[in-house]
């Protein structure tokens, strides 16, 4: 809440503001056009003087503004490093060519991450965040056992191709050497993430074992493991250039079906 008081001669001699400011103020009418102002405990009167403008602040304003504040630039950090990252190559970007890039103070990044490496992982939880909502909303979709694997299958892919940096990371962060400057709450929710979204999947196989749809000797946990292992063995294949990019869903395909025969009831 922020209340400007212009310096002008036009002022209501009623106005509290202006009686506060002359030493005159009285409790208004709390039903009156000013309201209450004396007695809100939210409150704490600071008058400055710029530029022939009075400001009164409240305390909850000002932290407000303040948390937005913080929170633009530790996004103006993170959008800038990826950038970087992806341009240069994680080993080659300095926590002095992020600062530079945003016109920042090396100081100022430190105040929000006390590395190069914790940016970088604090990218990837921003992006494992988005891929677990979509794996829910993909599985949520579907009438039955294979359509739901099948839609998850196509949420992950699409994953891929559409962020294919922010994929690359979700194995890359296993290889960073420096790991030890990372936070250790912020690897472990990575982990977690990580372990969500192969999570997603196993869901789907739990319901289909509940519903007679997947063979009752089946481990959800096994089954879950080797879809996401064909999964990203075949993306790996992509990215290594040892098959072509229109080969993927080609490919990705077949899998999907040896995965659905191999949890069909024998009686099927």
């Amino acid at each position: 809440m922020v209340i400007s008081l212009r310096k002008e001669n036009s002022f209501d001699p009623r106005d509290p503001i202006l009686a506060l400011w002359r030493g005159e103020f009285k409790s208004p009418d709390p039903t009156g056009a000013y309201g209450r102002l004396d007695n809100s405990p939210a409150l704490t009167y600071n008058f400055i003087d710029r530029r022939s403008k009075y400001y009164l602040e409240s305390n909850m304003g000002i932290k407000e503004r303040k948390e937005r504040e913080v929170e633009t630039r530790r996004k103006l950090i993170l959008t800038t490093a990826t950038d970087l990252f992806f341009r240069n190559g994680f080993s080659r970007v300095t926590l002095d060519d992020i600062a530079s890039a945003i016109e920042f103070s090396k100081g100022t990044i430190y105040n929000h991450f006390s590395s190069k490496e914790e940016i970088f992982a604090s990218i990837l939880l921003e992006h494992l965040n988005i891929l677990l909502a979509s794996l829910k909303d993909a599985a949520a979709a579907g009438r039955d056992t294979s359509e739901r694997l099948q839609n998850a299958t196509k949420a992950y892919v699409r994953f891929y191709r559409e962020r294919q940096e922010y994929f690359r990371l979700l194995f890359f962060i296993d290889h960073v050497s420096d790991r030890e400057r990372i936070p250790d709450a912020l690897l472990k929710d990575i982990r977690l993430l990580k372990l969500a979204c192969l999570g997603e999947l196993q869901n789907i196989v739990k319901a289909g074992l509940r519903s007679g749809e997947v063979g009752s000797g089946r481990s959800s946990a096994q089954v879950s493991l080797i879809l996401w292992g064909m999964l990203n063995g075949i993306i790996q294949l992509a990215e290594s250039r040892q098959i072509k990019e229109e080969s993927l869903d080609r490919l990705i395909g077949v899998g999907f079906e040896i995965v659905l025969d191999g949890l069909k009831n024998p009686a099927e």
